[in-house]
């Protein structure tokens, strides 16, 4: 199967050992394409892309529960707890998120990504700093604070440096100097955040109830830190990746903008694409469990304590036996068109009890960004194919490098 030509086939190598996270990823697209579906070893890790075993291993959280030891570098959060812990942390902050994704809240989500997405800053090459402004504002608003975002997106930005350099630390063998600069840089990135929050009466008063509420004791700011990280960089992620679809494609955009102007954010066409941009480059492409107690197995087979799986989401999203050549784009693909995809292998938001808390949230966003933006400019286009880069999210570079001509 031949890929095609959306990223870039000179990224697509499949290095061993891997240098980076970003050879990973290759690794992850490459064994899919070429129909490597059994169980293998990614280092220390054991790579699936088998639906059924998917299933069982999302289904299972107190036996399969959360790895992520380069988060709780960051702060410890709902994203990184488990058991009782994550349940009260998910409390926390889940009836919010859905508040806020509730049709009858959509107007200040509209008007989150008019205020910020303006002429000035998509004609400057700042519409990332923007999309980044946007998702905090409404993420903080879910919260209860008040503060403007522009200086949370500057600091987001700053984070997503630090959180490759995390992700590298946890998955390769780093040096004791690398650790102690892990350790000083997040410690900057806590003061630096908390200097920002600090000013935020609201939402301080606001989550101290709740947590008085639910008489649970946490780190509030660690628990802010990794929800406003994974949350809005999950959205701006997806949002970007469509923006550089469309700007190589387009006949593909102009469909778009003329179905959005006849049925608005909600044009199931517009869903369709945004359900593709997912499945293609989903915002996480990896997620990595340990096997908590002997005599555990997976879909039958047996995994010994301690171990390490990590799931493919590229490889479920791209599984030859799932989808219709899944190595291509394509925006009117029949499985969503006809809603006949097998729901086992199309997780961009993970699935089971540790489901992503903010998916209808996340996904109101990315249509009335593009929404929003498909109705005032036409993305120019470009030839060359994209690179990514994994920073917790999968994203594409050069956003900001995007030219856009008001219609």
């Amino acid at each position: 199967m031949t890929p095609t030509a959306i990223l870039d086939p000179a990224q697509l190598v499949d290095r061993t050992p891997a240098r980076n996270v970003d050879d990973i990823v290759a690794k992850l697209y490459l064994h899919a394409w070429n129909g490597e579906t059994k169980p293998q070893m990614l280092g220390r890790m054991q790579l699936i892309s088998d639906p059924v075993e998917a299933a069982d291993l999302l289904m299972q959280p107190d036996h399969f529960p959360k790895y992520y030891s380069f988060l709780t570098e960051l702060g410890r959060s709902r994203l990184d707890a488990n058991g009782a812990d994550w349940e009260k942390r998910r409390d926390l902050t889940q009836p919010l998120y859905r508040e806020a994704a509730r049709t009858a809240n959509r107007a200040p989500l509209t008007a989150s990504y008019a205020r910020w997405l303006t002429d000035d800053a998509i004609q400057s090459g700042r519409i990332g700093h923007a999309l980044l402004a946007a998702a905090s504002e409404i993420f903080l608003h879910a919260l209860g604070g008040s503060i403007p975002t522009g200086p949370v997106a500057d600091w987001l930005l700053t984070l997503r440096e630090t959180a490759q350099f995390a992700q590298h630390v946890a998955m390769f063998d780093p040096s004791p100097a690398q650790h102690a600069k892990l350790r000083e840089d997040v410690a900057q990135l806590r003061q630096d955040l908390r200097g920002l929050l600090i000013k935020d009466e609201p939402l301080k008063h606001y989550l101290h109830d709740r947590l008085v509420a639910l008489d649970h004791s946490m780190d509030l700011l660690g628990e802010v830190t990794i929800n406003l990280f994974a949350g809005v960089e999950t959205t701006v992620a997806s949002i970007s990746w469509a923006l550089n679809i469309l700007a190589r494609d387009p006949e593909m955009q102009a469909y778009l903008a003329r179905e959005v102007a006849l049925h608005g954010t909600d044009a199931p066409a517009l869903s369709h694409f945004i359900q593709e941009v997912m499945r293609y480059c989903p915002p996480v492409p990896l997620l990595v469990r340990t096997v908590a107690a002997d005599n555990q197995t997976l879909a039958g087979r047996p995994v010994a304590k301690g171990d390490l799986i990590a799931l493919s989401i590229v490889g479920l999203h791209h599984h030859r036996d799932h989808w219709n050549d899944p190595a291509s784009f394509d925006a009117k693909r029949p499985e969503f068109v006809e809603n006949s995809y097998h729901r086992r292998a199309y997780l961009p938001f993970s699935a089971g009890p540790r489901v992503c808390g903010g998916l209808g949230l996340a996904r109101a966003e990315v249509a009335i960004a593009l929404g929003q933006l498909l109705q005032r400019y036409r993305v120019l286009p470009v030839t060359t194919p994209i690179t990514y880069e994994l920073s917790l999210n999968l994203r594409p570079r050069g956003t900001s490098q995007l030219q856009f001509e008001p219609l």
